[in-house]
């Protein structure tokens, strides 16, 4: 069976299917089974670990893996002997065209993948200094983890596995920033495929920035893991990593310095549904998540092994042409349009028949996929998803919350395999970020940035929270804690003593010259940061001519939002001035990659230079309107916008009927600020925070028609009118003649429509709705 295989998400209206020219499983893999890790007699490692991988800095590093239950197995870290200077700058051509060759994926001259030997001991000529070691008895269960000490940035290391008899050595071993990359299409578009690609791959020389890309697949896949493997980005190479992610990862290159590699485990799949990113218990765990689970079993039952091969057989067949024919299509025209090919092709042969081995269905690449790489030690998750759902949106804050609440557990359950753990030694050295210098910890259980039970002396720690502990002389760097004290220095994405910091203020602790930041935080210690690419505009051309919005977007995004404000270490990165008309993939990644960057930047390391955040919505309060009053605006007569370049906009306008009329009125369109009527009527006066240098992009600045404001109001009847909207004194004011008495707002609310509204860092404010109180 090739590419792309089995099932959709049950029960969705519009499916989105697989990123245009995605690949279908890792094509920037490497390795072999003469070099296989993960297939020994005695004890194999994972497939996420393999030559040319980053490992996260600062934080005790988990390695794991299965073998013969009560084997007893130690792991060393160890520079790496007789290597050529670091390849830390990309723009040295020399250093990079060797790293990538050492890389060995699609270079000229590749390294093989780790290795395994049958001798004990290396020749201790070829030895670098020691880093680190642990141990560990692989589990009754035949699970086996163990985790390294902390470790500053750096490397190349050498990472060596031993059971006394056999041995796998893991090369080219950096420490770095971990990511894990996850969602559907529009995470998995690939950069060659994304706007300006061609130039983007060209340019993409970089040895510190490396990916791996976990096997797309509905079973677990013994060869395709044997296959995987991690990769530096080059030209031959870059092309096949996310570009969302691609883009996260340059400005983190950029920014946390040189030394800094940045490691991306990418882990995604088209058309998937949020619903196969959990396990059967979290998903069954609501009623939202059992109608997921119920439409699939339904969608199966009754039907043999052969019906599900012959049918995913005929489908494939039929894929594959229609592949085939764009390719050439494409080849002959490289600007032809979807729209072009859709009419010449037919549409895409999508979804796949729904079988029970789908990497479609519900939990199937939470178990082959997510499972396989949990719990690489990571600083956190990038999340680009929801599209796939949008016939359940109402589902979707519940199993969003799920999802996210299970992924931070199957990384903290990392002790959880009945190992036993003999020791953890840290060799020397002064590590950052979350770790403790000139000390050795031993036995201890760090997970999470978080020290649990454990006691240090006279440390430093830098940019971390200790949890649990007892810290005696040690200080905290950005902000020394004190008996619940935090005295000159700043909160960033972090919480003190179980205080809670909420739009910009800290309860329950007392602040010295600190700078608390504007974003809610919970008191869990141990979450691995969640940044959410919001869904950006979107709309197919035959819903729009038949102005049939389902409105299902705006509660998908609305939920994505929603969790920032409610969990903890949650960000979501609004996207509503992105997107393409009738193109649910945009082309356009490196925005949204760039502003979870910004969001990681901020809330993540710390910095206080970088704009991240958007104007919220705070408040909404009714005030009335004289006649006379030449501050207000009027909706004019409330045309349809016709798509236009930029979400929302439209180069002309499509006629509809008056709203209006409804309430017995009729508006004329008249010049912004001047009233033809004479009735009284309420407005609504809405205030943002992280508004400085409000405005409206496009146009005036300060004043937006009905058509174009993206504001509308509803009275009692429940029915909404565009508004016109005036930035005044900080605020948006915002009216309509066709509503009396304001008791709702919503701005931003359609799958595609204007929505024009930023602050003076350019970021667009995200949909709200909201009632008037």
């Amino acid at each position: 069976m090739s590419g792309i295989a089995t099932g959709p998400a049950p029960g969705s209206a519009i499916t989105t299917g697989p990123a245009p020219g995605s690949a279908p499983s890792t094509a920037a893999g490497h390795g072999g089974p003469s070099f296989d890790r993960t297939r020994r007699t005695s004890f194999r490692l994972a497939a996420v670990f393999s030559d040319h991988m980053v490992l996260q800095l600062g934080e005790p590093i988990a390695l794991f893996g299965t073998g013969k239950a009560g084997t007893l197995l130690t792991a060393v870290i160890q520079a790496e002997a007789n290597q050529p200077d670091r390849p830390d700058r990309p723009d040295q051509p020399d250093a990079s065209e060797d790293a990538n060759a050492r890389a060995g994926c699609g270079s000229a001259m590749p390294t093989p993948s780790p290795r395994v030997e049958n001798a004990p001991h290396a020749d201790a000529a070829a030895d670098g200094p020691l880093s680190g070691e642990s141990s560990t008895i692989v589990a009754d269960s035949g699970a086996w983890l163990t985790h390294l000490p902390a470790m500053p940035a750096g490397g190349p290391y050498r990472l060596t596995l031993s059971d006394g008899t056999e041995r796998i050595t893991v090369h080219d071993v950096w420490i770095g920033e971990v990511w894990l990359a996850g969602g559907q299409s529009n995470m998995e578009l690939e950069l060659r495929n994304s706007e300006h690609g061609e130039q983007a791959v060209a340019a993409s020389n970089d040895p510190l920035l490396r990916f791996y890309n976990t096997p797309k697949t509905g079973e677990v896949n013994p060869s395709a893991e044997a296959e995987s493997g991690w990769c530096a980005c080059s030209p031959q190479t870059s092309g096949y990593m996310s570009a969302v992610a691609y883009y996260f990862a340059r400005k983190l290159r950029r920014e946390l310095g040189d030394g800094v590699p940045i490691g991306i485990v990418d882990c995604y799949i088209g058309g998937t549904s949020i619903s196969c990113w959990m396990s059967h218990d979290a998903l069954c765990s609501s009623e939202a998540g059992r109608g997921y689970w119920q439409r699939f079993e339904r969608s199966i039952a009754g039907k043999t092994a052969e019906q599900f091969a012959e049918e995913t057989g005929a489908w494939q067949t039929r894929f594959d042409a229609w592949n085939a024919a764009v390719s050439e299509a494409r080849q002959i025209d490289p600007d032809v349009t979807w729209e072009v090919l859709n009419a010449r092709l037919g549409p895409c042969p999508w979804p796949p028949p729904i079988t029970p081995t789908s990497q479609y269905r519900p939990t199937g690449p939470y178990e082959t996929m997510l499972r396989r790489v949990a719990p690489f030690t990571l600083r956190g998750f990038l999340w680009y998803q929801g599209e796939e759902d949008e016939a359940y949106c109402d589902d979707y804050r519940e199993l969003l919350g799920t999802l996210i609440d299970e992924w931070r557990a199957l990384w903290r359950r990392s002790g959880d395999c009945g190992c036993t753990v003999h020791s953890s030694t840290a060799h020397g050295g002064t590590v950052q970020s979350g770790t403790i210098q000139s000390d050795t910890v031993q036995s201890d259980t760090i997970q999470s940035g978080t020290v649990q039970t454990s006691t240090a002396h006279s440390g430093t720690v830098q940019n971390a929270t200790v949890h649990s502990s007892t810290i005696h002389s040690n200080t905290v760097q950005n902000g020394t804690i004190q008996s619940g004290t935090v005295q000159t220095g700043t909160i960033h994405s972090s919480t003190a003593h179980s205080n809670t910091v909420q739009n910009g203020t800290v309860h329950s602790s007392t602040v010295h010259g600190s700078t608390a930041h504007g974003d809610h935080r919970g008191d869990e210690p141990a979450s691995l940061p969640f940044l959410i690419a919001q869904l950006p505009q979107w709309i197919d051309r035959a819903t729009f001519e038949a102005d049939a919005d389902p409105l299902h977007w705006p509660v998908i995004r609305e939920a994505q939002w929603d969790a920032a404000q409610t969990m903890p270490h949650v960000h979501t990165v609004p996207l509503i001035d992105c997107g393409e008309f009738d193109n649910i993939h945009p082309v356009d990644k490196r925005t949204p990659g760039e502003r979870l960057a910004d969001m990681a930047l901020a809330t993540v390391y710390g910095r206080t230079d970088v704009p991240h955040r958007n104007p919220t919505f705070l408040s909404a309060r009714m005030e009335p309107i004289e006649p006379s009053d030449d501050r207000a605006t009027n909706p004019g007569a409330n045309p349809v916008a016709d798509p236009g370049t930029e979400p929302g906009t439209a180069p002309g306008t499509k006629p509809v009927a008056d709203p209006g009329t409804e309430l017995g009125t009729n508006p004329t369109l008249r010049i912004s600020g001047v009233h033809a009527d004479t009735a009284p009527r309420d407005r609504i006066r809405i205030h943002f925070l992280h508004a400085e240098g409000l405005r409206f992009a496009g146009g005036d600045d300060v004043s937006c028609d009905a058509a174009s404001s993206g504001f509308e109001l509803a009275g009692n009847d429940g029915v909404f009118h565009p508004a016109s909207a005036v930035i005044l004194d900080g605020a948006v004011i915002v009216e309509s003649a066709q509503v009396v008495r304001p008791c709702a707002v919503r701005y931003a609310w359609a799958s595609w429509g204007p929505a024009p509204l930023r602050n003076a860092d350019g970021l667009p404010a995200p949909p709200f709705r909201s009632s008037i109180g």
